[in-house]
């Protein structure tokens, strides 16, 4: 019982991730950037000296407004002087990150600047590419119950093997049952010693009292 209670344990810590991160599928969207607002933007840019470079950074927050889950999101950030002209670009994929339905996160995306920082008066973002997490129901099932195989394979094989190994210590064959049988062997012949030991005293107490 203990050891079904430990190997299930084990097996819920490592499938609770690929739990929590499920996303079932919501509504069919063509182009997953309409459902993303962008918000509460601004740039910063790091002047550099002899040891280091400068770095132009932008940050915000995306927001998906849809009942799906988007990911593969790629970034635009563009960079105007005081005639609005644009002076340079920045654009970078947002690696690893799902946007649940109706959350929001944060981003940020960074560059070596290609103009001297008094060009740099303002920003805007926009999402050029995302995509939305699998439109079919169908299709988001069978993901889904892929991933959960793929994640259970090794913890599944780490059970057997361990049960196995268990097993073995346990058998005939095993140091700790060969051990065991030998403390038994020697117990049994400790216990023959003291009652032939006690037998002998008796003898003597006798042929003492007869004399």
């Amino acid at each position: 019982m203990n050891f079904l209670r430990l190997s299930g344990l084990i097996i819920l810590f490592f499938l609770f991730p690929h739990l929590s991160i499920a996303c079932t599928s919501g509504q069919n969207i063509d182009d997953a950037t309409e459902v993303l607002e962008v918000s509460s933007t601004q740039f910063h840019l790091e002047q550099g000296d002899k040891d280091t470079k400068p770095l132009l950074t932008a940050i915000g927050n995306i927001k998906n407004t849809s009942s799906s889950c988007i990911d593969e999101i790629v970034v635009e950030a563009k960079f105007y002087n005081d005639a609005k002209e644009l002076v340079d670009v920045i654009s970078d994929s947002v690696y690893g990150v799902m946007i649940g339905p109706s959350k929001e996160i944060s981003f940020k995306v960074r560059d070596m600047p290609s103009r001297a920082s008094s060009e740099y008066k303002t920003l805007e973002i926009r999402i050029t590419s995302a995509e939305a997490r699998e439109k079919n129901t169908k299709n988001s099932k069978k993901s889904l119950i892929e991933s959960l195989l793929i994640a259970l394979a090794p913890i599944l094989l780490f059970v057997l093997f361990f049960y196995v190994g268990m097993r073995k210590m346990q058998g005939k064959d095993s140091f700790q049952t060969k051990v065991r049988i030998l403390m038994e062997q020697q117990t049994a012949l400790m216990e023959i010693q003291a009652h032939a030991i006690e037998k002998i005293a008796a003898l003597m107490e006798s042929e003492k009292a007869g004399k």
